[in-house]
């Protein structure tokens, strides 16, 4: 992977995005990420309906993610019908979508030392952790910046 990553998708703004940090130790909320979620029945599911692609460099063979960070170690989430919490903060276009055969895997809890939560706050139909729950951090591949975008 070079220093630059092109977004072709609408989760988060289309063009160019600088790899500032490979591996980054220190992940903070608000970063964006790119990320590989591993292999599971959500996103096998996502894949067959064409949610999320497959053929990326990811060493799933999926396709990195880029996200928002909007949730960290110690902060308490909660999904319901209204959206998602993170320390009684309503997310903004957070409610989750009725997709076939997916279902939010998180209802309430608090993040441990190891997790992320993933969110599009650019694009409320985004493929997020509302769906596959919450991130690990050791699957962060790179945090981004915007360098062209639009």
């Amino acid at each position: 992977m070079f220093g630059l990553v092109i977004n072709a998708t609408p989760s988060m703004p289309l063009g160019v995005w600088k790899i500032t940090e490979r591996h980054p130790a220190v992940i903070a909320s608000g970063d964006v990420i790119l990320y590989c979620p591993p292999p599971s029945e959500i996103t096998r599911k996502a894949l067959s309906q064409g949610i999320y692609a497959s053929g990326g460099s990811c060493d799933s063979g999926l396709v990195p993610l880029i996200k928002r960070v909007a949730g960290r170690a110690g902060d308490h989430v909660v999904v319901n019908k209204k959206g998602v919490w993170i320390n009684h903060h309503l997310l903004q276009d957070s409610r989750a979508l009725h997709i076939p055969g997916i279902a939010p895997v998180w209802r309430s809890g608090t993040l441990s030392t190891t997790m992320l939560w993933l969110h599009s706050d650019h694009e409320p139909r985004g493929f997020d952790s509302r769906y596959f729950g919450p991130a690990q951090a050791n699957d962060v591949v790179a945090t981004l910046v915007p360098l062209w975008v639009w």
